[in-house]
């Protein structure tokens, strides 16, 4: 019986392309293999760009890689990849098994693609309050927890509203947990950032008082709600926390609680009171103020007065909310010259200053008190 034909064994690479059998093709192929970096020359170009900066700045991680990190003492960047890198084998039995691949694939993605582009999910880090929210909300994989806090800060619902709104329910305690749980796993990465924004709102309340008008802080701060700026207070680190507190109809911020923001704003307000009955002078305002410790340029001076305490401003003369309404009923009265109907000064009030209540009953009434 014949045996069967053996044929001959065909190579396993068909050259397709005439550098394929070129040497020196191959020898530059080579090289660019070679050249590729490796997971340990990642690694090394992150300890020369970031190799003294604290561990923080890589980001959020895991909670069992945070505690492996705390109970070694490693305080750097540098310190936990020679951790990591000194002895593999002596490595991963610290760190655990899954904790260890875990770092190791974090530290090779922050050297790739960058640092801030890990963080941040963008090239630069961001520069205002809102831009801080929207970056920090994009980062948040989880849907569940990126709508509790967009309704949290972007929304500006309470806590008790946020958790009605989830489905199945959940209590308003497991809201707070869930939304403090994330501003404290990132406050370590993005707490200098949020510091950063809030400076000139800080530097704002320093010469305030401690108290400003909401209006203002935004602006500097580069938020577009009240929520923005109370959430990147939440994720500042070493500030006083910023809340926004409404007295009497005006929105303002302030670095006190919101009871002794109430408190002040009652101090002021009845000192502002005494001071301009003595004489509806600004002058007097302003020594008040300054008993205070607001020190502030003459116009931010002036909408102080106005939006936050109730003083119109007339030129050098100012006149609390009250006294000034008064004045206002007073002068059209004598305006009149004789004899004129209520309803005519009414009339006349409505016209000059839309923001006064001109009503029968309001004229009687300041007519009385003159």
């Amino acid at each position: 019986m014949n045996s069967p034909a053996v044929r001959p064994e065909r190579s396993t690479h068909q050259p397709t392309m005439d550098h394929d059998l070129d040497p020196a093709a191959q020898d530059t192929q080579a090289t660019f293999i070679d050249d590729a970096p490796s997971s340990a020359g990642l690694r090394q170009r992150l300890v020369e760009s970031h190799g003294d900066q604290p561990v923080a700045v890589l980001g959020r991680l895991g909670t069992r890689a945070r505690n492996a990190i705390e109970r070694m003492k490693l305080t750097t960047v540098a310190e936990l990849i020679e951790r990591l890198d000194a002895d593999p084998d002596s490595a991963r039995a610290e760190f655990g098994k899954k904790t260890h691949a875990e770092l190791l694939s974090h530290l090779d993605d922050a050297a790739r693609v960058g640092v801030t582009q890990l963080v941040f999910g963008q090239p630069s880090v961001p520069k205002t309050a809102h831009d801080l929210f929207v970056a920090w909300l994009r980062c948040h994989e989880e849907p569940r927890e990126r709508e509790m806090a967009f309704l949290r800060y972007a929304s500006g619902l309470t806590l008790q509203q946020v958790a009605d709104k989830q489905v199945p329910k959940v209590t308003r305690e497991r809201v707070r947990q869930i939304v403090d749980r994330n501003l404290t796993c990132d406050r370590p990465a993005w707490g200098d950032v949020a510091t950063s924004i809030l400076d000139p709102v800080e530097a704002l309340l320093e010469r305030c008082g401690g108290i400003a008008p909401l209006s203002h802080a935004l602006v500097l701060s580069g938020a577009t709600t009240a929520s923005e700026l109370e959430f990147a207070s939440e994720l500042a680190s070493e500030m006083p926390r910023i809340v926004v507190v409404t007295v009497d109809g005006t929105s303002l911020v302030s670095r006190l609680s919101v009871s002794d923001t109430h408190e002040l704003c009652r101090e002021l307000w009845r000192e502002l009171d005494s001071a301009l009955a003595r004489g509806s002078r600004l002058s007097n305002a302003q020594e008040v103020l300054t008993e205070f410790g607001i020190r502030l340029d003459k116009p931010l001076e002036l909408e102080l007065l106005r939006d936050c305490f109730k003083v119109d401003v007339q030129g050098e003369a100012a006149y609390s909310n009250r006294r000034w309404a008064q004045s206002v009923w007073v002068n059209e009265l004598r305006l009149a010259a004789g004899p004129a109907s209520v309803e005519a000064i009414v009339r006349s009030v409505k016209e000059k200053h839309p923001g006064v209540p001109a009503t029968p009953h309001n004229a009687a009434t300041h007519f009385m008190r003159s």
